[in-house]
């Protein structure tokens, strides 16, 4: 009985249940593990997450962000319109873009001179407004569009990088001066900035001196080179169309080097300066199945975005719409190196562009 005495009386000492953390203190624990040992918990939800998983996980939200941010900068023009700035305290439409979204001065005045130029544009104009593409895009090519050919820009601005978008640009201008009579090469050049070897030099002056024509004797001489290529690779075509049946992607190395000798490491556009990147089938090798360097132009990353452009079935494939009628530019009906331009799904505002390639697109 006394056990049993003893073990009624006698206090309980139990330990207190603890209160549930609230989110507070589970930031306060977070803060002062970052004080004390300079690191912090990752969140529960990222925190599995592998290196790549995160960097796409960056990547998505940073596409949603200048998404968003396009889509903005699209309403500006209705919101100058209606003055809603004024209606929502702000004392100007750049206060408005700068606070709302961090948008610049330069870029709201940018937005707003477009919207201008493009009221008899309605394909670049919806584009703008609905940001569908970036505002950058369409001040790139709103020197050279016009109604007639604005939306075979907006299709290019659909599909071009800025970079290519900004050559196929240039290259616009170009033609449409030289067709207006604006620009012209001049009747003889320097040979100044062409490297010389010291005994090249005095070979050259004294076949000069001897009253010899240097300029018909470089001339002969290209003629000459370009003749032994394109004899060189009609052979390789012959030779390798007899194989196409069973020819891979793989372009060999016979090949290539015909190629490197014609072009070098360059980019096989003429007025192109940039090293070429890739080997471009103008002849579509799904069709051809064949590597036939007659139609092979190697071509750096902004003109084979461009070349690829061109093509039909490829646009259908990233299910870009296409232009109904051919781009009607200073280029129209103009004929190159055995190509009719007009052929293509949508003219090439430059066809002369394409004088060293010599092949349909594909």
């Amino acid at each position: 009985m006394r056990k049993n005495y003893d073990q009624k009386t006698q206090p309980l000492t139990r330990k207190a249940s603890p209160t549930p953390a609230t989110p507070s203190d589970h930031a306060a624990q977070n803060t002062l593990r970052t004080i004390t040992t300079g690191a912090r918990t990752p969140h529960p939800s990222i925190g599995h997450l592998s290196d790549a998983a995160l960097y796409e996980l960056c990547r998505e939200y940073g596409s949603r962000a200048l998404e968003w941010r396009r889509k903005f900068i699209g309403l500006l023009p209705e919101v100058n319109r209606r003055r809603l700035y004024a209606a929502k305290g702000f004392s100007s439409i750049f206060e408005f873009a700068a606070k709302l979204a961090g948008i610049s001065e330069d870029q709201v005045t940018e937005v707003l001179r477009l919207e201008r130029r493009l009221i008899d544009q309605p394909a670049l104009y919806s584009q703008l407004i609905t940001g569908e593409v970036s505002h950058h895009k369409i001040a790139r090519v709103v020197s050279v569009s016009s109604p007639e050919t604005a939306v075979f820009w907006a299709q290019k601005t659909l599909v071009l990088s800025k970079s290519a978008l900004a050559t196929l640009v240039k290259e616009e201008k170009t033609l449409q001066n030289a067709l207006s009579g604006q620009s012209s090469l001049p009747e003889t050049a320097q040979m100044s900035n062409i490297p010389l070897t010291s005994s090249t030099a005095a070979r050259l002056r004294e076949l000069q001196e001897k009253g010899i024509d240097i300029d018909k004797l470089i001339n002969r001489f290209l003629d000459r080179r370009e003749e032994e290529i394109e004899a060189q690779k009609a052979r390789l075509g012959v030779v390798h169309n007899k194989r196409s049946a069973t020819a891979s992607r793989y372009i060999p190395a016979k090949i290539r080097q015909i190629l490197l000798l014609e072009h070098g490491r360059k980019c096989s556009i003429p007025s192109c300066r940039r090293s070429a990147t890739a080997i471009h089938h103008t002849r579509r090798f799904a069709l051809a199945g064949s590597h036939d360097p007659r139609y092979l132009a190697p071509l750096c990353r902004e003109h084979h975005q461009i070349a690829h452009s061109i093509d039909r079935k490829f646009m259908q494939k990233l299910g870009v719409p296409q232009v109904g009628a051919c781009h009607k530019s200073a280029a129209t009906s103009h004929q190159t190196a055995g190509v009719n331009v007009n052929t293509f799904a949508a003219t090439y505002p430059a066809p002369s562009l394409w004088s060293a390639v010599g092949g349909r697109t594909g």
